[in-house]
């Protein structure tokens, strides 16, 4: 399995060194199975790269790279504390955009490219309560490198990930899945009940505007049915 450093090294990232707090507060604090990041500025070399209200001193692509430099940091924070390959997942992330009067735009400039990827509800508890969750990161756009991973899956479980092109669903316990995929993709849980795909998005795939459906069911012998299946994930092709 791909690590966070490998990770990061094949969306052309590199984490910062840890930008040193500037008062009574430290970068990063762990607390049981979680890990709490202070706030992040757009810091980088100890110099803080912009100033101003996004609409007016800052443009909506200068506060995308603003953005992205924060999380940058804070990803910094918790790989010097514990380590990013012990993180299992985000649970929250705030965002606050210092904006001119009338821009509205902030979803924009904070989501940066997770917009690509909506979530939806659970689709089917596994053992034990286990909620199989579904992610998505990447761009999409032709040539892009992309990930899907997963987390609390029965460890070592086969499964298949349906993907279709037509919005068509179906509701199911709270939560949707896809009827009739227009294709399928085998994958493995690993023994920690994760797992993870990396792909390259064709030069010539489909058309701008395209909205993808994806879910992943997985065999599960103690829920309902044997089976188990994760949340909903919508990508929209840029």
């Amino acid at each position: 399995m791909t690590g966070a450093h490998d990770r990061l090294a094949e969306l052309g990232l590199e984490l910062p060194p840890v930008t040193p707090p500037v008062a009574a507060y430290v970068p990063a604090v762990q607390t049981g199975n979680h890990v709490y990041v202070s706030g992040q500025v757009p810091v980088a070399d100890g110099k803080l790269l912009a100033s101003g209200k996004v609409g007016a001193e800052v443009n909506s692509e200068e506060a995308k790279e603003l953005a992205r430099r924060c999380a940058l940091n804070a990803l910094a924070a918790v790989d010097a504390l514990v380590g990013l390959d012990r993180v299992v997942r985000v649970v929250k992330v705030v965002g606050f955009v210092a904006s001119a009067s009338g821009f509205t735009g902030q979803p924009g400039d904070f989501c940066l490219e997770f917009q690509t990827w909506t979530q939806t509800d659970f689709g089917l508890a596994g053992t034990g309560d286990l909620k199989p969750l579904l992610f998505g990161l990447g761009p999409l756009s032709p040539a892009s490198n992309n990930s899907l991973s997963l987390f609390d899956l029965h460890p070592g479980a086969p499964g298949v990930i349906f993907a279709s092109l037509t919005p068509l669903l179906a509701p199911f316990k709270g939560g949707w899945l896809i009827p009739a995929p227009d294709f399928a993709l085998p994958i493995m849980a690993a023994p920690n009940g994760n797992a993870f795909l990396t792909f390259n998005m064709p030069v010539m795939a489909v058309l701008p505007g395209t909205v993808i459906q994806l879910q992943a069911w997985f065999v599960d012998g103690g829920a309902i049915n044997g089976l188990s299946a994760t949340n909903g994930l919508r990508a929209r092709i840029p």
